[in-house]
Order: C-alpha cells, then structure tokens, then sequence
C-alpha cells in the first residue's frame, strides 16, 4: 500500500464527487506504457492505476513526505489508448492556495509536478505532464539493489504474485528482459523527489 508505506494511515480516494473541492486534473506517462517504440506497450493489462497524490505548502521543503499536508490522496488514472493515463482527483477540506503536488503509482517513485500549483475550491487546475521514474518493487522512494533482486527473482519465476505484478513495468503480463531495461534506466534517476 501506498499509504502506509510512507507511515500515513488514511488514504482517501479521490473519485466522490464534493461541492465545492477543489481538483486537480493530471496526465502521467509511465516507461514502457506507450505506443509505438521497442518494448513499449500499447495495451496494458490495468487500463486504470491507482495513483497516489500528496501536497506540500510552497514554502516547505519537499524532499521525502515530511511536511505533508493532510493525508496522501489517491486518484484513478485510465490509460488514454497511446501514451498517458490521465484523470482527475478531487481534493475537499483542504486550504485554498499554493502548493507543491507529488505523484505515485505502486511500483515507481514520488515524482514533484513542476510549479506551484495553486488550489481553487470549485476549479480545476490542470498540472503539467510528468513521466514517472518505474521499478521501485520494494516502495522506498528509490532504486536499489533491492529492486535489481526483485526483478531478477521476476525473470526466474521466483517470486510471488505480488511482487510480479509490481515487477512487470510495462503492463504486459510477462516480468523479462524488457521490464528489466525499463529498470536499468530508471537507474539513471534512481531517487525520487
């Protein structure tokens, strides 16, 4: 859970409508999720993802989860038949104002939204299109070692059900070689903001 693992216990899904909440409208891409390009793929097995969304004031420090405010957010995000999932998340009881936004899925890094993004209670505010950093199997904001043995477990059908769905980056049902690519160059940007 995406939740729990950064030491918050309430996730609030985002798709209840609200009078008055403010929302964030998104578009995300995920390596390996894509039309056209070797190993990508253009029919993912989830068509929708849960996408975990967190704000922090934007005079804070961002780095990790600390100094969060509220509980992280969750969205679902539905592939848009080419390259991005997209969708929106409604966000009720929080302060109207600015903010820096992160966003994750289960198996990538917190990734910052470039901006500040500014909460308008009855608007929506489109943020800009961010490309996640995927292969974080173990969910500690961060590619190591632990992520390499996980995959190379994956690839031997060594591991459990769980971990082969987290290990399968892009969506196809298979943990291989392609999977293991998508790893090696989320390597090149292994920690997440």
């Amino acid at each position: 859970q995406p939740c729990s693992s950064y030491g918050y216990s309430t996730c609030t899904p985002g798709s209840t409508p609200t009078t008055g909440a403010a929302t964030f409208a998104f578009t995300t891409s995920l390596p390996g999720i894509a039309s056209g390009g070797l190993g990508r793929n253009a029919s993912p097995k989830k068509n929708s993802r849960i996408f975990s969304v967190a704000l922090f004031a934007a005079n804070t420090q961002t780095k990790g989860t600390d100094g969060m405010i509220g509980s992280i957010q969750q969205a679902n995000l539905v592939f848009n038949g080419s390259n991005n999932y997209t969708g929106q998340i409604q966000l009720a009881g929080v302060t109207p104002g600015s903010y820096f936004v992160k966003i994750k899925t289960d198996n990538s890094n917190w990734k910052l939204i470039p901006g500040v993004q500014t909460l308008t209670p009855g608007s929506t505010t489109t943020v800009s299109q961010v490309t996640l950093v995927t292969g974080d199997i173990n969910n500690n904001n961060g590619l190591d070692v632990g992520d390499y043995s996980s995959m190379i477990s994956c690839i031997k059908n060594s591991c459990d059900g769980n971990t082969k769905l987290l290990a399968d980056l892009n969506d196809d049902g298979l943990v291989d070689e392609v999977d293991l690519n998508i790893l090696y160059s989320g390597f090149s940007n292994r920690n997440g903001d």
